[in-house]
């Protein structure tokens, strides 16, 4: 019954979708068309523009760097004992023993860091259980001095991801401090802008959080000026590859469905432009066929009809069916 099915919705699911993108693109044009763009070239020829890549004259701010350490009482006071001279050149040591050693220095107290060593150890009793002075300074460190080379869509997915509270501090971490995304909406211009926003408002109106709160039963998990993540995630490659697989992932193929959680991952350089289809993709395949390759996974899910089905489709044809359903989920995990 499950294969019928999958036909019909099928059949009718690539009208659905194609007539879903189409929409989507014309209120795009509609905006174009509203800075000027009045024909289909001028449009075709701004949108090449956009990828087209520039010194943006702009440079990051230094990364932010959190510099912590855990000294015992009589530690901190042979530190604080010391001369300047005298803590440099125990420092010096120090960082030449990590040296030869590969390693970085830990635990190595900076004159930066003697207020607070000294402050916190005056704070210091011996209660149950506490054996440690403790201390943790912020300090950002030299800038990039080289201007950053970015495509005014590269610039603008910066901008929209950085105009969402959750990606704040990851922003922050990295660089992009309220001085350098200032100077980045002024590289871009207004009417780039306007498209980022005109593109993040087709997301948000696409009747996905309907569809979603009609067949969860729970509320769709909105995020004000949501703007697809995208960030560096080699250490999550593993975990990832796993929920790729029908047969042993959890079936959380949808980034936008993913619930968040506050990191500092680096951002990757993509274009919004490109961003933005594969977020399309997404939302049309959830809204369209969602609801059978849910289903499919839900039945993949049991070891023990995967395990039947592999051995009457064979392991070609059945590898092509679990790409099939990665497929029509949206090609790949898109970030949340």
């Amino acid at each position: 019954a499950i294969a019928d099915e999958s036909l019909d919705v099928l059949s009718a699911g690539h009208v659905a979708l194609t007539l879903r993108e189409k929409r989507a693109y014309e209120q795009l044009a509609e905006y174009m068309k509203s800075i000027g763009l009045d024909t289909e070239n001028k449009r075709n020829d701004w949108m090449a523009a956009l990828k087209k890549m520039h010194d943006t004259g702009v440079s990051k701010a230094g990364e932010l760097v959190r510099h912590r350490l855990k000294l015992s009482p009589e530690e901190a006071e042979m530190w604080l004992s010391m001369t300047k001279e005298e803590r440099d050149a125990k420092r010096a040591e120090l960082e030449a023993e990590a040296d030869k050693r590969g390693v970085l220095p830990e635990n190595v107290p900076y004159e930066e860091d003697m207020p607070l060593l000294e402050a916190e150890l005056k704070r210091y009793k011996k209660p149950e259980g506490r054996k440690w002075i403790q201390t943790e300074r912020e300090f950002r460190r030299e800038g990039v001095a080289e201007t950053m080379k970015l495509s005014k869509d590269e610039a603008l997915n910066i901008l929209l991801l950085c105009e969402q509270q959750d990606y704040l501090e990851a922003a922050n971490e990295n660089g992009y401090t309220a001085d350098v995304l200032e100077a980045l909406r002024e590289f871009v211009g207004a009417d780039v802008l306007g498209f980022g926003y005109a593109m993040r408002e087709v997301l948000e109106n696409s009747g996905l959080a309907e569809v979603y709160e009609a067949r969860e039963g729970v509320p769709f998990p909105k995020v004000a000026n949501y703007w697809p993540g995208n960030f560096d995630q080699s250490a999550r490659a593993n975990e990832q590859a796993n929920a790729l697989d029908p047969t042993s992932g959890n079936g959380t193929r949808y980034g936008m469905l993913i619930t968040r959680v506050k990191h500092k991952l680096k951002f990757n350089i993509l274009g919004a432009t490109n961003v933005f289809m594969a977020a399309l993709a997404q939302q049309n395949n959830y809204i369209v066929v969602g609801e059978l390759t849910a289903k499919w996974r839900g039945l993949l899910s049991h070891s023990d009809f995967a395990m039947s089905l592999r051995q009457y489709m064979g392991d070609a044809e059945f590898r092509q069916l679990k790409e099939l359903i990665n497929l029509l989920d949206g090609a790949g995990v898109q970030e949340s």
